[in-house]
């Protein structure tokens, strides 16, 4: 941001604290004095767990649809709709006050875990669903025919993947939901497609919020100063790091000119 562009960051995770929430995108932007020059940078931290979520809460169709954000090794970067039911199939511990949030892998366990699949291999052995795969390859797209999600259960998706972020936005809805009425098959998907570019439009509504410092309050932790280059801690009672893939760590920001 000391080079005079507006980022925002993909969901960070910070140390262990009563405190700290469990991760948080921080918006950055450039101050400038009187001559031009970037003297400072202004941060805005979101919680990403809770506020993230919700943004994209918003667009998730009908009984079973839900839209959520994964990250470049294949983990929810936002909460689950179905957290006490991945509670009863054992993909989250009993403790309702454990969110889905960095906790689940997105991976196809072979079969229905909802309806009592038993035969689910260790979660880590199992493959990325058909969409994380793709979505992994930096692909956008959607099925209709129906794939298994992270619960086994079958469920037509569209997908896009954010290479500015270095993460996927996925909107999803069971197949007997989505075929429980053939006449609406076509409007469902044309909806979810478009649900997808809100969330996604919504994602980069809120670095342009950013600039906006004189309501920087309000939106949540204040980050008070960055380095030139960005790296290292944010300045706070916590330290970050990236939650995303190691190798990818270099793209941890996205850059806004």
């Amino acid at each position: 941001a000391m080079d005079g562009e507006e980022l925002i960051t993909p969901p960070l995770e910070f140390e262990a604290s009563a405190q700290a929430p469990l991760g948080v995108m921080a918006m950055l932007t450039p101050i400038h004095d009187a001559t031009g020059e970037v003297i400072s940078v202004l941060g805005i931290g979101i919680d990403a767990a809770t506020s993230f979520s919700a943004l994209l809460a918003v667009a998730s169709p009908g009984e079973t649809g839900e839209t959520y954000a994964f990250s470049t090794d294949g983990r929810l970067l936002s909460r689950s709709r179905f957290e006490e039911q991945l509670r009863e199939i054992g993909l989250l511990p009993a403790d309702p006050s454990v969110s889905s949030f960095r906790r689940v892998s997105i991976r196809d366990p072979g079969g229905d875990l909802t309806a009592g699949f038993d035969e689910a291999p260790p979660v880590l052995a199992r493959p990325l669903t058909q969409m994380a795969a793709s979505a992994l390859e930096g692909l956008s797209g959607a099925n209709v025919e129906g794939y298994r999600d992270y619960r086994g259960v079958l469920v037509a998706g569209a997908w896009a993947w954010l290479p500015e972020l270095q993460l996927g936005l996925a909107t999803e809805i069971d197949v007997e939901e989505a075929y429980g009425g053939l006449a609406e098959l076509r409007l469902r998907f044309v909806s979810m497609s478009g649900l997808l570019v809100v969330a996604a439009a919504g994602l980069f509504g809120y670095s342009a919020a950013s600039s906006a410092s004189s309501d920087a309050a309000g939106w949540g932790q204040s980050i008070s100063r960055v380095t030139p280059c960005c790296a290292g801690p944010l300045p706070s009672s916590y330290c970050a790091r990236s939650i995303l893939h190691p190798r990818r760590s270099h793209a941890s920001s996205a850059r806004f000119r």
